[in-house]
Protein backbone atom coordinates (compact mmCIF):
# COMPACT_ATOMS: atom_id res chain seq x y z
CA UNK A 1 0.00 0.00 0.00
CA UNK A 2 1.28 3.63 -0.92
CA UNK A 3 0.69 6.65 1.81
CA UNK A 4 2.35 10.05 1.07
CA UNK A 5 4.64 8.58 -1.51
CA UNK A 6 5.82 5.59 0.51
CA UNK A 7 5.24 1.91 -0.04
CA UNK A 8 4.31 -0.03 2.86
CA UNK A 9 3.76 -3.46 3.20
CA UNK A 10 0.59 -4.62 4.32
CA UNK A 11 0.85 -6.65 7.25
CA UNK A 12 -3.08 -7.01 8.05
CA UNK A 13 -6.44 -5.48 8.22
CA UNK A 14 -10.20 -5.43 8.24
CA UNK A 15 -13.00 -3.61 6.62
CA UNK A 16 -12.58 -0.72 9.15
CA UNK A 17 -8.24 -1.22 9.50
CA UNK A 18 -5.18 -1.44 8.10
CA UNK A 19 -1.35 -1.95 9.07
CA UNK A 20 1.68 -1.62 7.02
CA UNK A 21 5.67 -1.54 7.96
CA UNK A 22 8.90 -0.02 5.71
CA UNK A 23 11.96 -0.54 7.79
CA UNK A 24 11.41 0.57 11.11
CA UNK A 25 8.22 2.82 9.83
CA UNK A 26 5.28 1.65 10.17
CA UNK A 27 1.47 2.85 9.63
CA UNK A 28 -1.88 2.00 11.12
CA UNK A 29 -5.08 3.64 8.99
CA UNK A 30 -8.81 3.11 10.23
CA UNK A 31 -11.44 4.51 8.52
CA UNK A 32 -14.68 5.72 10.05
CA UNK A 33 -18.10 7.36 8.24
CA UNK A 34 -16.69 10.46 7.05
CA UNK A 35 -13.03 10.17 7.51
CA UNK A 36 -10.04 7.89 7.48
CA UNK A 37 -6.93 8.22 9.50
CA UNK A 38 -3.72 7.47 9.38
CA UNK A 39 -0.97 7.06 12.11
CA UNK A 40 2.75 6.72 11.08
CA UNK A 41 4.91 5.69 13.78
CA UNK A 42 8.90 5.46 13.65
CA UNK A 43 10.95 3.40 16.24
CA UNK A 44 10.76 3.60 19.87
CA UNK A 45 7.38 4.04 19.29
CA UNK A 46 5.73 0.63 19.63
CA UNK A 47 3.05 -0.48 16.83
CA UNK A 48 0.48 -1.16 19.67
CA UNK A 49 0.92 2.18 21.05
CA UNK A 50 -0.07 3.75 17.33
CA UNK A 51 -3.07 1.32 16.93
CA UNK A 52 -4.80 2.09 20.25
CA UNK A 53 -3.93 6.50 19.91
CA UNK A 54 -5.73 5.26 16.20
CA UNK A 55 -8.25 3.44 17.44
CA UNK A 56 -9.43 5.52 19.78
CA UNK A 57 -9.75 8.50 17.67
CA UNK A 58 -11.76 6.76 15.06
CA UNK A 59 -14.24 5.44 18.00
CA UNK A 60 -14.74 8.13 19.11
CA UNK A 61 -15.76 10.18 15.49
CA UNK A 62 -17.42 7.08 14.71
CA UNK A 63 -19.42 7.50 18.62
CA UNK A 64 -20.76 11.00 17.47
CA UNK A 65 -21.36 9.99 13.86
CA UNK A 66 -18.39 10.98 12.12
Amino acid sequence: MHIAGTRFVYLSGTDETLRGKKNTVGVHVAKTKTAIIIGVYEEPIQPGQCAVTVESLADYLRGVNY
